[in-house]
């Protein structure tokens, strides 16, 4: 039996989320144990040429942040101009494989800040599913989450015969324009009026009031998971 093959990829251009670290122990153990997959952890941007996404079923984007193939912006001025420009080229041509590779029919696991990345490229926040708007509840509220398609292959084994949970974690809220249930098969949703509200300073901007956590859906021949749960996993 082959067993399946996944890329964990954290690297970050922006925030970089202290979970990250047991994120990739977490996702390695789990292919060890249940034998469903061998992982490979790496941030280096080799292995999104087209001759090497090939090689992967999957790929897991953890955290990744900013524009996630470019060095931390914090080091820009160690590069000259010419060196910058062929990154940013680089950026973006490793970002098209990226995205092509899934439409061809690879997968991608998205986590967390995935949707804080490639924010100003349109393409990205359709392949993703929805672009990051701010996290009116912070890591520290106490948030309601309900199982909204329980029957779902990915909800059924963790949340057969549960139809909410309460849970301490950063709720992203997502922009008005990208993020759409016409196109994304939502599976877990935050339920603000049992939750705790978010203070003023970090007043919600969303007109439907609609807060998806996770969802799934088709990019040409491929598939997309992507969940906003993922700043708490060091305190757990």
């Amino acid at each position: 039996v082959v067993k399946r093959r996944i890329l964990i990829y954290s690297a970050t251009n922006g925030f970089r989320h202290a979970s990250i670290p047991i994120g990739k122990l977490a996702l390695e153990k789990m292919g060890i144990r249940s034998g469903a997959y061998e992982a490979t952890v790496s941030d280096h941007p080799k292995h999104f040429e087209p001759d090497a996404l090939i090689n992967f079923d999957a790929v897991v984007l953890l955290s990744a942040s900013g524009n996630f193939f470019m060095p931390s912006h914090k080091l820009r001025d160690t590069f000259s101009q010419e060196e910058w420009l062929f990154l940013k080229k680089r950026h973006d041509r490793l970002l098209n494989n990226l995205m092509n590779y899934v439409r061809e029919g690879g997968g991608l696991v998205g986590i967390h800040a995935a949707t804080d990345a490639c924010k100003r490229n349109r393409a990205y926040g359709d392949f993703i599913g929805a672009k990051f708007n701010g996290h009116p509840w912070t890591k520290n509220m106490q948030v309601n989450v309900v199982v909204e398609d329980p029957k779902h292959a990915i909800n059924l084994p963790v949340f057969e015969g549960v139809t909410d949970f309460n849970i301490q974690e950063e709720i992203y809220e997502f922009c008005n324009d990208i993020f759409s249930r016409e196109r994304s098969r939502i599976l877990l949703r935050l339920d603000p009026k049992r939750s705790e509200q978010p203070l003023p300073k970090h007043a919600t901007k969303r007109v439907d009031n609609d807060y998806a956590i996770s969802w799934v859906h088709a990019y040409g021949k491929g598939r997309v998971f992507y969940s906003s749960l993922g700043d708490k996993m060091h305190s757990s």
